[in-house]
């Protein structure tokens, strides 16, 4: 008995010194700026992040062991909390000089968009001059607010009024109630839900460019370049999440590598 009791001692003490957190270390804990902006991110009425970005940042932190940690908020709030080192990263980020300078910007792009302009059926532009006098709604901080805001109208020789909202939801009131003519937003506004019946796009492909992630400019370099690194695996392979993503929530067909052309018969 006397030999049994300092064994067990031991052995308890010796458990004890191996912990959870010792056995399996934990991975990096990653903040994302998220918005409300479907299909490419948003967060469902449960709460729950969802999107093509959120699809990739998923299946990296699963093969990385990242803790992520989702902190919803307007545009301008995840950019702003970015320069201020709250965040680790903010997804679908439009490139510019101003921004490449801030941010660390992923290498490649993660989509590629466009400006579009959306009205009700009833009220379609065929151009862009069409916009004379009009009074466009746009997203606070958006790129599509910078690049309507730069003088673009000049050089159609048109003049137009840009009405600044905090999110998608709010540019759709304000063309239902007519308050605006027309709103701004990339192409992927066309699956969003927020967009409802009567609004359409007018296919007006204004400041083509990639959409990115942005990291933070001090300490995020190796966070940047482990996320290039598997973004650039993910879209040379048909089979990857990135791809199996795009067709879940654009519903785009199966990219088949073995079928026989229909000429071949």
């Amino acid at each position: 008995m006397r030999m049994i009791l300092p064994a067990l001692l031991y052995l308890t003490c010796a458990l004890a010194a191996v912990s959870p957190a010792d056995a399996e270390p934990a991975g990096r804990a990653v903040r994302i700026g998220v918005y409300q902006n479907h299909p490419k991110v948003f967060v469902d009425e449960h709460g729950v992040p969802m999107g093509i970005f959120v699809d990739l940042l998923e299946e990296m932190a699963r093969l990385e062991g990242w803790r992520l940690e989702y902190v919803p908020g307007t545009w301008r709030e995840n950019l702003q909390r970015l320069r201020e080192g709250r965040l680790e990263l903010v997804v679908d980020v439009a490139e510019t000089a101003e921004r490449a300078e801030e941010f660390l910007l992923s290498r490649g792009w993660v989509l590629e968009s466009w400006v579009d302009v959306y009205t009700l059926e009833n009220r379609r532009v065929r151009r862009f001059a069409d916009l004379d006098g009009r009074v466009i709604a746009v997203l606070q901080g958006s790129i599509q607010e910078q690049f309507l805001s730069t003088g673009v109208g000049q050089l159609f020789g048109i003049r137009f009024q840009l009405l600044p909202l905090p999110d998608y939801p709010a540019t759709v009131e304000a063309l239902r109630t007519r308050k605006a003519d027309a709103l701004a937003a990339s192409r992927f506004f066309y699956y969003s839900p927020h967009k409802g019946p009567g609004i359409v796009p007018n296919h007006l492909i204004l400041y083509p460019g990639g959409l990115h992630v942005a990291f933070c400019r001090s300490g995020c370099e190796e966070l940047a370049t482990t996320f290039d690194s598997h973004l650039a695996r993910m879209k040379d392979d048909f089979s990857s999440v990135y791809y199996e993503s795009l067709r879940r929530w654009l519903q785009t067909p199966v990219v088949r590598r073995d079928r026989v052309p229909r000429w071949v018969f």
